[in-house]
């Protein structure tokens, strides 16, 4: 017999804050076969406290006939969206619910006809369940509320064999990116075990992962969740479990990883790793060498976590967790069932037609965010943005000088040189680029040594500006096979938001990256890649000795004379072959 009773808002808080619940907490996260770090009181607690004023704590507790906990389910409610995810989630690798071994089938069973009748969420899910969660009961016809249940191949990478770690880093691959790593300096694995250690490196760690997860999926969780990187200050402050390693080049922070003690492992969270060092591969590098720190710590294994097939290059063996999703209502059972016979009836048309599915869904995903980005435009912004989407290339008026011109540094402070961070402040409204695009082209520029020179306000973009070496012609629409001077620097990328002052942020930006131009690359040519319906731009480059180069995106018509340069292009015997990609 279990008894289930449950606790919300502030009723809740006061149950957790409880110090003989947390002790009963705590004792049945150690009884718990299938207990992770992610369940118990100090991961869970730490939550619910920095997350108060935005998720609801629901907290679900089971009681034997004598009175001892059995079961505890921790979720929370949205304030804003009544959506019910467990608590932890999205951060939690694993979620679940705790159990002693003979009541875990039994006591999730009750727990979730209970949950409905207190909450209007559609869905409870677990995503991933931690392995040995008990899913039998599922099956049974007395299950209680309707689930679907989902494998997948789960990569582990074993600490036992530490030669074999150490022949993998002495491979010549490795022992070259480690040795383009130490221009910078020296190289070294940091393990980040306090929060005074971990601060002085976790902002450049959050820029690093923003702007990559943005560029992947759209979202930039530590930007877009101000919450998220106080969490994880409090988890290094005040309890034990997080495992943080960082892989440090002179003063650069390489690549970093998040991750969380999870008894005899250390399961990988968040992975970070700078943009312009991306050709040395320094997550990689740093999986690698931190498995060698972890195995001299006395852990046995890494779990490398479901998504992302690179991980499959390191995995020693693998198993299966499992993704379990609990239907609270009727309906959204029956949607769920609905769109699934779609993707099954669209997966077999895509095979009959012989199209790549994976290229299908990449298609459609381009639709889909184009579809959503539009919709948060003013009506009035459509016909210009179908516009531009529709133009493959845009035009782009190339201005020349000999060296950069000579400024005063009037250090603008508000100009923000080389910072990652206020990428991920992008606002796409009243932009033909959505969110993914802008990232996915920064990211693009950064690993190709780019610096974005960025100014902010009220936690927006509103201007951003680019420079650079030859390697990023590749990263300038319609440019890529531009043949210009050897050893030219690049002006290019100028975004302004559209409440931006932007002659006045394009001073700013301009100046700082002709001062530092004129430090870093003193007597090079320079290039501006300018927008030619931009005037106010136009006319303050040619007010500093600029001149129009060259067109490109749109076609022109250019008197030239055989053998000798044209009015646009002086003499100059590294236009004679294309630039090669570096």
């Amino acid at each position: 017999m279990i008894e289930i009773s449950v606790h919300t808002g502030e009723d809740a808080h006061a149950q957790w804050a409880d110090a003989r619940f947390r002790a009963e907490w705590a004792a049945l996260a150690d009884a718990c076969p299938w207990s992770t770090v992610f369940q118990g009181p100090a991961f869970v607690t730490t939550w619910y406290d920095v997350y108060r004023d935005r998720k609801r704590p629901l907290i679900l507790e089971g009681r034997g006939a004598d009175g001892s906990l059995v079961g505890l389910l921790t979720l929370a409610e949205d304030v804003e969206s009544g959506v019910v995810p467990c608590a932890g989630a999205p951060i939690a690798e694993y979620q679940t619910w705790l159990a002693t071994e003979e009541c875990g089938g039994p006591f999730i069973q009750k727990a979730l006809p209970v949950l409905r009748s207190v909450t209007k969420a559609p869905l409870v899910r677990f995503l991933s369940l931690s392995p040995g969660s008990p899913t039998g009961w599922c099956r049974s016809p007395e299950a209680g509320v309707r689930t679907d249940v989902r494998a997948h191949d789960r990569p582990l990478m074993s600490l036992d064999d530490l030669a074999a770690l150490q022949a993998s880093l002495k491979k010549k691959s490795n022992r070259n990116r480690l040795s383009r790593l130490r221009r910078l300096g020296e190289v070294r694995l940091l393990h980040l075990a306090s929060a005074e250690r971990l601060e002085p490196y976790l902002e450049e760690i959050l820029a690093d992962y923003d702007v990559r997860q943005g560029a992947a999926y759209g979202v930039s969780p530590f930007t877009e969740d101000p919450l998220m990187g106080p969490f994880y200050r409090r988890l290094a402050a005040q309890t034990d479990c997080l495992h943080v390693t960082a892989l440090v080049a002179g003063d650069k922070v390489a690549a970093a990883n998040l991750g969380f003690t999870n008894g005899k492992q250390v399961v990988l969270g968040v992975i970070a790793h700078s943009a312009e060092l991306a050709s040395s591969s320094p997550a990689m590098l740093l999986i690698r060498l931190s498995a060698e720190l972890l195995s001299d710590q006395g852990y046995e294994e890494l779990d490398l976590t479901i998504g992302g097939s690179y991980k499959w290059r390191f995995a020693s063996h693998s198993d299966q967790v499992e993704v379990l999703d609990a239907y609270l209502s009727r309906w959204a059972h029956w949607k769920h069932l609905i769109r699934r016979t779609a993707v099954a009836v669209n997966r077999r048309v895509i095979t009959k037609l012989g199209w790549g599915e994976e290229e299908l869904r990449s298609r459609l995903r381009l639709v889909a965010r184009r579809m959503k980005h539009l919709r948060r435009q003013p009506l009035s912004r459509w016909p210009s943005v179908a516009r531009e989407w529709s133009s493959s290339t845009n035009p782009l008026a190339v201005y020349y000088r000999e060296t950069p011109p000579e400024m005063r540094d009037n250090s603008e402070a508000s100009v923000l040189v080389g910072a990652l961070k206020p990428l991920s402040y992008y606002d796409e409204v009243g932009s033909a680029t959505d969110r993914t695009e802008f990232l996915q082209n920064a990211l693009r520029r950064l690993e190709k040594g780019a610096t974005p020179y960025s100014i902010i306000e009220g936690g927006r973009l509103l201007y951003v500006a680019w420079s650079g070496g030859e390697s990023c012609l590749e990263t300038i629409p319609g440019a890529e096979n531009l043949r210009i001077p050897e050893g030219a620097s690049l002006v290019f990328g100028d975004y302004a938001h559209p409440d931006a002052q932007a002659d006045e942020a394009l001073r700013s930006t301009l100046r700082r990256r002709f001062v530092e131009l004129a430090s870093s690359a003193p007597g090079r040519p320079v290039l501006a890649f300018v927008d030619p319906a931009w005037q106010g731009y136009t006319d303050l480059l040619e007010s500093m000795g600029f001149w129009e180069w060259d067109r490109i995106g749109v076609r022109t018509e250019r008197p030239t004379t055989a053998g000798q340069g044209s009015a646009e292009h002086p003499e100059d015997p590294s236009r004679a072959t294309p630039v090669e990609p570096p």
